[in-house]
């Protein structure tokens, strides 16, 4: 058993978070229904904030169908997904403390959002542009008609 203070500035509260999944892995429920175990980081501090279980047959398989959806995956898609292939994606999730055996910890509320405790964002991860021939990442000095002049700066 671990004891937790929600009321230490290191736990969160409870509130709507745009967070990115950090970690993936197909586990067996203990009714024998694959599922995936998704850890997620915040996107505004990169800090873990909470674990969920996507069921993806049995029980709550619905719920674990419709998160799945919200982290971009199309309705009517049909194939296989590596738990591996959910790392990177966002999503926004609505979050409630729960008690579980003594343990209280950040959970989707099921009841918000428009997926189960999750709801798509509206921003995608920013891809660096990689073949730039001048700028921030490239090692090339700019034109010199870009260069500061000097002029107008006091002294």
């Amino acid at each position: 058993m671990a004891y937790i203070d929600l009321t230490s500035e290191s736990i969160r509260g409870p509130g709507d978070y745009p967070c990115e999944v950090m970690d993936s892995v197909e586990q067996i429920s203990s009714g024998g229904h694959t599922m995936f175990l998704v850890k997620f980081k915040t996107m505004e501090d990169g800090r873990y904030i909470c674990t969920d279980r996507l069921m993806l047959a049995g029980a709550g398989a619905s719920i674990g169908h419709a998160k799945l959806r919200a982290l971009g995956y199309e309705e009517d898609f049909k194939g296989d997904i590596a738990a591996a292939e959910l790392m990177g994606k966002r999503v926004m999730l609505h979050l409630v403390v729960r008690e579980y055996q003594g343990t209280k910890s950040l959970d989707p509320d099921i009841k918000q959002g428009e997926y189960c405790g999750y709801s798509r964002l509206t921003t995608e991860p920013v891809q660096a542009v990689q073949d730039v021939d001048v700028g921030v990442f490239s090692t090339e000095p700019p034109p010199p008609e870009e260069l500061p002049t000097g002029e107008g700066i006091p002294f």
